[in-house]
């Protein structure tokens, strides 16, 4: 009954058919071993995460951390997926996102309305049960947040034609030079 659910059990059943045995038979040991429905995108995130350098390690708690939406401590447990565009990302970086998206573990496309190259999470399912992810969102999240609502103050920026009146100030300025001493990445 959740959107997107389709997609993943499709994922799933992939996995869990490649495990078949050699007479064709689908046990239930084959299904515990790719985690389950939910258990078996995580999986291969770890998978497709410890075949990665340590530089593209790097580069994909960077992406991952951008395409998620984290939820604020009153929401509960509610991170959720988001978009970027495609070009935000340096090129070294969306050659990684091509690799992801091979891996079924992100999902580009064009955006109808701008024609602009999109990229996502492929399921809400590796948010949720994938745990390196889930570690990197705990251990980030302030920072996550002040990202988000920086976000929303530059596209409030950006629709006043870039008014210099909209522009931080006082204590939204010092964070922002905060963060950026602490992160200059």
């Amino acid at each position: 009954a959740e959107p997107g659910d389709l997609p993943l059990l499709l994922f799933a059943l992939s996995d869990f058919w490649a495990r078949q045995s050699v007479d064709g038979v689908l046990t239930h040991d084959a299904y515990e071993a790719i985690g389950k429905v939910g258990g078996a995108i995580a999986r291969r995130a770890d998978e497709t995460f410890q075949r990665l350098r340590d530089h593209e390690r790097r580069q994909v708690r960077t992406v991952f951390t951008r395409l998620v939406r984290v939820a604020r401590p009153e929401e509960g447990d509610q991170d959720t997926k988001r978009r970027i565009i495609l070009t935000e990302l340096d090129q070294e970086t969306q050659v990684l996102v091509q690799r992801l998206s091979s891996a079924r573990l992100l999902v580009t496309g064009t955006e109808r309305d701008t024609g602009q190259p999109y990229v996502e999470i492929a399921h809400e399912a590796l948010i949720r049960s994938w745990q390196e992810l889930k570690d990197w969102l705990n251990r980030d999240r302030e920072f996550l947040l002040w990202r988000q609502r920086l976000l929303t103050l530059l596209e409030s920026w950006q629709r006043s034609d870039e008014d210099p009146d909209v522009l931080l100030r006082g204590t939204l300025l010092s964070e922002a030079e905060r963060q950026a001493q602490n992160r200059p990445s």
